[in-house]
């Protein structure tokens, strides 16, 4: 009969890690062009199941954990710097690392730029303020006593 509980107690934990894990975890760094981690960048994951979303954190990683098995699309956006993407198939048990770079967003590829002199009108002077009588006496000369000679 102890034979019996050994041989149960010892396979009761082989039982529970003998089967693999179902789902993936998918993670990464955002990056500018130069290399540096991006904070605050917005990222989706998406698949016919529908989206995760993430925000990048302050050495601009993101992570999704618990990803079904399928076929998803990456995208990372920030305002001023676009978007990037990425296309991959995560399977039971895969632990994808997918690092994306922000490229400079510039529509039509030409930017203007212009620069006006502000007009200056010489002759009207409008700057000024008003002082009251409370704050002109706490402000102004001391008064002198007047002497008897």
């Amino acid at each position: 009969m102890k034979r019996l509980a050994v041989i149960l107690v010892l396979l009761v934990p082989v039982a529970t890690f003998g089967d693999a894990p179902e789902t993936a975890t998918v993670s990464g760094t955002v990056v500018d062009p130069g290399g540096s981690p991006l904070p605050g960048v917005s990222v989706t994951l998406s698949s016919g199941r529908g989206d995760k979303f993430a925000i990048t954190d302050e050495n601009g990683q993101y992570r999704f954990v618990g990803v079904v098995p399928d076929t998803y699309d990456l995208k990372a956006e920030l305002e001023g710097l676009g978007e990037a993407q990425a296309n991959f198939h995560a399977a039971a048990g895969d632990r994808r690392d997918v690092d994306l770079t922000l490229q400079a967003a510039v529509e039509g590829g030409v930017v203007d730029v212009t620069a006006q002199t502000p007009m200056v009108d010489k002759f009207n002077v409008t700057a000024g303020s008003t002082v009251t009588s409370e704050i002109g006496e706490q402000t102004g000369p001391a008064r002198r006593a007047p002497t008897t000679a």
